[in-house]
């Protein structure tokens, strides 16, 4: 075929010959196409049935060759129709011979060919008349058999065409997904510890674990759970000026797992515990919650000193507030900054580093997440340890309830790594990121 309109009309052709099903399944393939590509497709396959018509027998299976070959019947006919006036002419007078010819036509459907060949030779020099009648009335009758073969070899070619697109989709398909889990794989496994009640991750993904015993022998030690006093932290020389702002620190965690649960964002049926009290240093018996308490006190400070308002969610350990809770008092007060400060935990005692996290939703995550780089560089070069990145994600019910704000939730370090530990509870360290934490406030005034 030599335009898109006869291969267009051919294809339509070779359709109308297809079961309803095969039809559904060539068109859902189809479907799936780009314009370019269902052309090239649509093309393949009426040039594979012409293929398929001309290396058959002709005679068993003319149907395609009849639709691919239009002019050679057009010549056939012609020259049938001349012959047949030529014998017209010859065999007016003697209407014996037109009789003999009648029961020969009537005959062709009934005798085998055989039968039909001696009365080929009774007129050897007129054979293209009995030709013609056999190809005008045994058309009916090889429609059939083509329309067979339609049914038995096109679909069977396309069912195995669809067996190898549905193939290579799964594999993209399972390829896709390993890539996605792999660069999610932080926000699955806190999914995970959902669901499963793993308290092996801290930050906020502690705030999924399972609820912890509450026996007096679980209780931490007075020492560790105690309130820390406030006590000035001087401001270093290139201290910004922060007046003005309003920035909400929220110590992450809290004394007690909460036995009570809350939805993880408005937008999801999923619930966890409202709070938990996250991880415990391997080395120390640190708690989470005690060191991210004392932590973000050194940070009001220091962020109070350069002239902020800062609004802390708790200052004690023995608390119990929720999430969600922690959100709305930022929300409320319309804060410059909602800072989220955590500590991770990992099975692997070799992970280590520091981690970033922001809000997947929201007007305010794509922002917040080109500052959170800069306070992970700033914080690695102040304490040594791996910056890891900072991750999209909608699993902390912190972030997804303050995303009229501008939200980022810190992870200080590994508190199951001892040496990221003994980086992240020293004072001295704790005093260099506070300063880094000052210069990255200044981005939102």
């Amino acid at each position: 075929m030599d335009n898109s309109i006869d291969i267009q009309q051919r294809f339509k052709e070779i359709v109308k010959t297809l079961p309803e099903d095969k039809k559904k399944a060539l068109y859902k393939r189809l479907k799936g196409l780009d314009a370019e590509e269902r052309n090239k497709v649509i093309e393949s396959i009426v040039l594979k049935d012409e293929e398929v018509h001309k290396g058959g027998q002709p005679q068993k299976k003319p149907q395609g060759g009849q639709q691919n070959r239009p002019p050679q019947n057009k010549k056939n006919n012609n020259s049938g129709n001349k012959a047949r006036k030529g014998s017209q002419k010859g065999q007016q007078k003697p209407q014996q011979k037109q009789q003999s010819m009648q029961p020969q036509k009537s005959q062709q459907h009934q005798q085998p060919k055989q039968q039909q060949k001696p009365q080929a030779k009774s007129q050897p020099s007129k054979p293209q008349p009995k030709q013609q009648p056999k190809r005008t009335k045994q058309q009916p009758v090889k429609n059939e058999p083509v329309k067979k073969e339609h049914v038995k070899k096109e679909p069977v070619k396309s069912t195995a065409a669809s067996k190898i697109l549905l193939t290579v989709a799964v594999i993209m398909a399972v390829g896709l997904l390993g890539f996605m889990a792999y660069v999610k794989r932080a926000n699955i496994m806190e999914l995970w510890n959902t669901v499963t009640g793993n308290t092996t991750q801290a930050t906020d993904t502690t705030e999924t674990s399972a609820v912890e015993s509450t026996e007096p022998s679980a209780t931490p030690t007075p020492t560790v759970t105690s309130t820390p006093t406030p006590t000035p932290v001087p401001l270093a020389e290139d201290a910004p000026d922060l007046t003005g702002m309003t920035v909400v620190i929220d110590p992450g965690h809290q004394m007690t797992t909460s036995a009570e649960v809350e939805t993880v964002a408005s937008w999801m049926s999923a619930e966890k515990p409202k709070c938990t009290c996250g991880g415990e240093g391997v080395s120390t018996g640190v708690r989470e919650y005690d060191l991210t308490l004392r932590f973000s006190t050194m940070l009001c400070e220091y962020l109070e000193g350069c002239g902020a308002n800062v609004i802390m969610t708790r200052t004690e350990n023995d608390v119990d507030l929720s999430n969600q809770e922690r959100a709305q008092m930022a929300t409320s007060a319309n804060c410059n900054l909602f800072l989220r400060i955590h500590a991770d935990s990992a099975n692997d005692s070799l992970t280590s580093g520091i981690q970033m996290y922001v809000p997947s939703s929201g007007n305010n995550h794509k922002t917040d997440k080109t500052r959170a780089d800069k306070l992970g560089a700033l914080l690695s070069e102040a304490t040594g340890l791996t910056y890891n990145g900072c991750i999209e994600t909608e699993v902390y019910t912190g972030l997804n309830y303050a995303t009229s704000v501008h939200s980022v939730q810190v992870s200080l370090g590994y508190l199951s790594n001892s040496d990221d530990e003994a980086i992240i509870t020293d004072e001295e360290m704790q005093y260099n990121m506070v300063v880094c934490f000052a210069q990255f406030c200044a981005e939102y005034k």
